[in-house]
């Protein structure tokens, strides 16, 4: 070989290989993980996978985010996240136990996310509250979880009403709680009626 290849070519060739091995670490979500990756592994009730994103430091109310463009047509979890890896406008808000929460797709992760300190408070892109959510996903469980967390049963929901009081019927509910649902939000102070 000539002097060129070994004063260039080596360095060159060793550069590039680099280059591409920290590329490739980028692009895998397991590394770096996203509400993009942690959206997937809730689709896929992945329960395993969504506890290890959370141990690597994934916070439980990370919202839906723009990916680098990498990361979207090249990484692993490309049609991820809500509305798909470029979330819409709306969705954009969206955190992962909402996202867990749509017709009650993942219960099971919703938990896992809660008991992680993910924001009871929270609520739904269209306004509405997790807890109401949940309620209506008819899981005591992650009722009384995130009751005991601090959830407000009486906080107000988009058509007026609260959890327990629907004024106008049209809201996304279209079946009364069962009995232990709502005994377990009267025993948390829930008002069947607004308080104002």
């Amino acid at each position: 070989m000539g002097l060129g290849y070994t004063l260039f070519g080596k360095p060159l060739m060793v550069l590039v290989a680099v280059l591409m091995a920290l590329a490739g670490v980028y692009m895998l979500p397991e590394y770096w993980p996203d509400h993009a990756s942690a959206s997937e592994a809730i689709r896929e009730n992945d329960l395993a996978t969504l506890e290890q994103y959370l141990a690597r430091g994934l916070s439980p109310n990370e919202r839906a985010q723009w990916r680098s463009y990498p990361r979207r047509t090249i990484g692993r979890a490309t049609t991820t996240g809500v509305g798909g890896s470029t979330p819409e406008l709306g969705a954009a808000r969206e955190s992962l136990a909402s996202y867990a929460l749509q017709q009650c797709g993942s219960v099971q992760a919703a938990r896992l996310l809660i008991a992680a300190g993910a924001d009871v408070a929270d609520r739904d892109p269209g306004g509405w509250t997790l807890l109401g959510r949940a309620a209506g996903c008819e899981d005591l469980a992650l009722v009384s979880g995130m009751l005991d967390r601090g959830a407000d049963p009486n906080a107000d929901e988009p058509d007026g009403g609260t959890v327990l009081w629907e004024p106008t019927n049209l809201g996304w509910r279209q079946r009364p709680f069962p009995e232990t649902i709502v005994a377990a939000l009267r025993a948390r102070g829930a008002a069947s009626r607004p308080l104002r």
